[in-house]
């Protein structure tokens, strides 16, 4: 097993304040495109590590998929959105095998910041951003 991958990285409960699962999110929406990219890696049956924005290092420029760092977590409004949807990539599938996350372990508080299908997450999104 990958040993970046551990029980740190599922730390995080709370989607942060500028989370793109969050249904009031502050801050920019991101473009469609983006936001489809964003749901793959917690839909996919394989997904990808996705971490929250704000564990990952200042110095990481962000303008492509980097290598994991010690220290991100993932992000918990992805973690909460595929729990919702009652989906599990890879990675949730091994942490819910090993006992260092559940599906099951979000509060009705934390569930409810985030949105509730993927057609709500999109229509949410910045329709005029051209990135």
């Amino acid at each position: 097993m990958d040993s970046r991958i551990k029980p740190e990285i599922f730390k995080q409960r709370v989607p942060c304040l500028t989370c793109p699962f969050r249904k009031d999110a502050e801050g920019e929406r991101h473009s469609p495109e983006m936001v489809a990219s964003y749901i793959s890696y917690f839909l996919h049956p394989q997904g990808a590590t996705f971490p929250c924005h704000k564990s990952v290092t200042k110095d990481d420029p962000r303008t492509e998929w980097s290598e994991w760092q010690d220290g991100q977590v993932l992000c918990a409004g992805g973690l909460i959105f595929a729990a919702k949807l009652e989906r599990r990539n890879a990675l949730v599938a091994l942490a819910e095998r090993e006992g260092w996350y559940s599906q099951l372990q979000h509060t009705p508080e934390e569930r409810a910041l985030v949105f509730d299908s993927v057609e709500e997450m999109l229509l949410a999104a910045d329709w005029d951003d051209e990135r």
